[in-house]
């Protein structure tokens, strides 16, 4: 199998850090990238909602639980699939992660 994160991630464990360094990083950057998706997401979810409330002259709830479970739903789903492959690639074999490219 092909990961995009096997050539780095592979140097970098070599070279600097850690597997779980590395790790660390890869679910950082995956919670940070999916807590800006969910806002992304949530802007223009909440807007949706309040054009059709104002059509329909429904009062608009946002309730503040749905607004967090979307959030916290959005982050396990980025970490998730952000950890994945970045672990698989960070018990590669350096010589091996360079293969890939």
């Amino acid at each position: 199998m092909r990961f995009m994160r096997s050539p780095r991630s592979g140097l970098i464990h070599e070279r600097y850090r850690s597997a779980g360094h590395e790790s660390r990083c890869a679910a950082t950057e995956a919670l940070i990238i999916a807590l800006v998706g969910g806002s992304i997401g949530l802007t223009p979810g909440i807007s949706a909602g309040a054009v059709v409330t104002t059509v329909f002259g429904v009062p608009l709830v946002v309730s503040p639980i749905v607004v967090i479970g979307s959030m916290l739903f959005s982050m396990a789903v980025g970490v998730f699939f952000g950890l994945y492959p970045a672990n698989k690639a960070a018990n590669l074999d350096p010589i091996e992660a360079l293969r890939y490219e």
